[in-house]
């Protein structure tokens, strides 16, 4: 039998919603931006909040009907998973031009916000929330916000903009506390990577990121790193973002390339063409990311191995400037300082490399030629091959 009244769910929601949110909040791929405080504008800051109210309960009342301990972070997703292509999560960007409010129920930087958003529930962890961070987190968030990293709309969320007296109702402040269960934050420093992602590859950063964010990011995920370096998902997310300097100075992402960082002194001549075409990554070595680096699978090499391993048996593929770069740089920067094992072994791999033109336009050893005014070369040859010295 089906009984006369059935409860009123998030599913039977879902199947509603397109009555009050238009058509342009329904997307699983981007932020949408909404103006909650202009007048007449579907869906309302009032409705957000009623909506919010509603789902909060829903989360509670299947909570309490768990047997077991649960992860509350998935059975939350799981619940909101008919809306995950409604954008229903109210977002905003932090001005950080703007000093903040005294208003005390704003104090989260809500009332100088730049911009509104509502984000797809689906796409909830690209959605920061810095409301416990800690002291040690600060210039992380602080450069998020420069970034213009959206934020989760708490005081909307708890009725702040909807309530007639403008302060959240005691009974509606837990509802920002249910959302946080879908958002970043970074107090799970694994969990602010989609939100990185996110930002960084879809456009929305005005201007870019300049490279001392970038290595602001990865200091906080290299000091962090006991918190994340056992979840190959993380691996991926860091590894997907364009924060690691590149040999030209560029940002660039690790992707599923093979990287080696190399030391900061190497010219950069040349070597993106055939970097790419080997599927790997050279990385520009920086100070106090040693950790991340070796976490993330990536091998140090010394000048010596970048040399031995790579530039040599590249080298006929470099053009003429890049040759002499990286010929003078051995010669005046390294050789001399190098002793041993490690002087032999660039020795000899410099013995078998190709590098001085011959007449006839080809490339040669440097063995292949002698000098014709040396007296043994002088007395041992004659004028019979002095043509074709060097």
């Amino acid at each position: 039998d089906v009984p006369a009244m059935q409860r009123f769910d998030v599913q039977a929601l879902s199947n509603l919603v397109v009555n009050e949110v238009p058509r342009v909040f329904h997307t699983a791929v981007r932020h949408v931006p909404w103006k909650p405080d202009e007048e007449g504008v579907k869906p309302s800051a009032q409705w957000i909040w009623n909506l919010w109210n509603f789902l909060r309960e829903e989360y509670e009342r299947i909570l309490s009907d768990q047997l077991d301990d649960v992860d509350e972070r998935k059975l939350a997703a799981s619940i909101l998973k008919p809306l995950c292509k409604w954008c229903l999560m109210p977002a905003f960007v932090h001005n950080t031009a703007q000093a903040p409010s005294a208003n005390f129920y704003y104090s989260t930087g809500e009332a100088e916000a730049r911009e509104h958003y509502l984000v797809p529930i689906g796409l909830a962890n690209t959605v920061l929330d810095f409301n416990q961070a800690g002291v040690m987190s600060y210039p992380m968030r602080d450069c998020l916000r420069r970034l213009e990293m959206p934020e989760l709309a708490k005081t909307l969320i708890d009725g702040g903009l909807s309530s007639p007296v403008g302060k959240a109702n005691v009974s509606t402040a837990s509802n920002s506390n249910f959302a946080r269960l879908l958002v970043a934050t970074l107090e799970r420093p694994n969990s602010s990577l989609p939100a990185l992602r996110y930002g960084v590859t879809s456009g929305v950063l005005r201007g870019g990121i300049k490279p001392e964010e970038c290595l602001m990011i990865l200091k906080y995920f290299n000091d962090c790193m006991e918190s994340w370096k056992n979840d190959p998902t993380s691996h991926r997310l860091l590894q997907s973002i364009p924060v690691f300097q590149g040999m030209n100075g560029n940002m660039v992402s690790m992707g599923d390339n093979k990287a080696y960082v190399l030391p900061r002194e190497i010219p950069n001549a040349d070597m993106a063409a055939w970097e790419k075409q080997a599927g790997i990554c050279f990385l520009r070595f920086t100070p106090g990311l040693e950790d991340l680096y070796a976490g993330l699978g990536c091998t140090s090499l010394s000048v010596t191995e970048v040399y031995t391993r790579f530039v040599f048996g590249n080298f006929a593929t470099l053009g003429s400037t890049a040759k002499i770069a990286h010929l003078s740089f051995i010669k005046d920067s390294q050789l001399p300082l190098l002793t041993g094992e490690v002087r032999d072994s660039c020795v000899e791999a410099l013995k078998g490399l190709e590098f001085l033109k011959g007449h006839d336009g080809k490339l040669k050893k440097a063995s292949d030629f002698y000098d014709p005014y040396h007296p043994v070369f002088k007395m041992m040859l004659g004028g019979v091959l002095a043509r074709q010295s060097f």
